[in-house]
């Protein structure tokens, strides 16, 4: 097995998408236990389903978006971990998503590969920081979401 941790630059040798593969694995596990674990129904259907509104282009997207541009999340990030983000971002990609346009898609991707690096770089707490700030600033998001329709 390839030695990574604490290896910045032989983490980025591997290039975004198998970062993004990584870092997809790791997020999609710490939604599983935010939404089984904030209580609510138990049944897989409902958990997938709720799962699904942080596990996605669109929700991905709007926090790597905000992160990289937003003046009050600007701060979150080292910059050594923007720099990460804005290269995962422009890499050329030949996979698409089905629910999502190119632009979003890789910021997306981008997203995953700071995930990635992060906790393949020995960072697993930093990386879970993150994540929970995602899930937090994604909650926000749907709970306005949810508000607006109710009008």
């Amino acid at each position: 097995m390839l030695e990574t941790k604490g290896n910045w630059n032989k983490i980025l040798d591997l290039g975004t998408t198998a970062l993004a593969f990584i870092g997809d694995g790791i997020y999609e596990h710490k939604v599983r236990l935010h939404v089984t674990l904030d209580g609510g129904s138990l049944h897989a259907d409902a958990l997938h389903k709720r799962a699904v509104k942080y596990v996605n282009a669109h929700a991905q997207s709007y926090v790597a978006k905000s992160w990289l541009f937003d003046d009050e999340h600007a701060l979150t990030l080292e910059e050594h971990e923007k720099d990460l983000l804005r290269k995962a971002r422009n890499r050329k990609s030949v996979s698409k998503s089905r629910s999502a346009g190119p632009k979003e898609y890789k910021l997306a991707t981008a997203f995953e590969a700071l995930i990635g690096a992060l906790w393949l770089s020995g960072q697993e707490d930093r990386a879970n920081k993150l994540i929970d700030q995602a899930i937090s600033m994604i909650d926000r998001r749907l709970s306005s979401e949810q508000s607006r329709q109710n009008i």
